[in-house]
């Protein structure tokens, strides 16, 4: 049995001699369900509460694995088909191979710069923390940073993250405002903002960028 949910194909196999259900994720970010349960409605209820785990999971492996589709991409925390994204997906068509790496790399650029401005002002207010100025670009080893001007700068790549990773991100380098280290202060803070920022920090630990 086949199961789409969330735009993700997962192969389901009803085995009763299984006492729980076990989910599977392959390195070609096939999902596959083993579980005893038999009604399809019982099964589907199982998969929804399970859904942010795959999504999860999938972007991680198609983090570390960039080249996993070339017609697929990555983007907030969704591993999605570029027919998903027109404009990118006509150019790409239209292009040589070769400049297909650029083409996306400008995509990320031009999304970073149009939603992170957004978010990083609207999450500035929540905080009263307001950076003396704001820089977008690719980085290769941090998600973000924030320099002792008050300057912070975030990744492009930022846009590869689910939502709530990438707003851990960024209240993380707006603390550094107020604590200009990883201070016990500074996580208080943070966390006490983002309560869930302790799961936050391990799941982007095991992100690559």
């Amino acid at each position: 049995m086949q199961i789409e949910l969330e735009g993700v194909l997962i192969t389901v196999t009803i085995s009763r001699r299984n006492r729980n259900s076990y989910l599977r994720i392959g390195s070609n970010g096939h999902v596959r369900l083993s579980t005893p349960l038999v009604r399809e409605s019982a099964i589907r209820t199982l998969l929804h509460q399970k859904m942010e785990w795959i999504h999860a999971k999938r972007a991680a492996l198609e983090a570390h694995s960039p080249t996993l589709d070339p017609s697929m991409l990555l983007f907030e925390g969704l591993v999605q088909p570029l027919s998903a994204f027109p404009r990118l997906h006509a150019q790409i068509l239209e292009a040589p191979v070769q400049t297909h790496p650029l083409l996306i790399e400008r995509f990320y650029i031009a999304k970073a710069k149009m939603l992170l401005p957004q978010e990083l002002y609207g999450l500035s207010q929540e905080l009263g923390l307001t950076p003396s100025a704001l820089r977008i670009r690719k980085l290769k080893r941090q998600w973000g940073n924030c320099n002792a001007k008050g300057c912070i700068t975030l990744n492009t790549h930022l846009l590869k993250l689910r939502p709530e990773l990438r707003r851990y991100v960024i209240a993380h380098e707006l603390c550094h405002l107020r604590h200009m280290n990883h201070s016990r202060d500074f996580y208080d803070l943070l966390h006490g903002f983002i309560p869930e920022g302790v799961m936050l920090r391990k799941e982007l630990r095991q992100t690559k960028l």
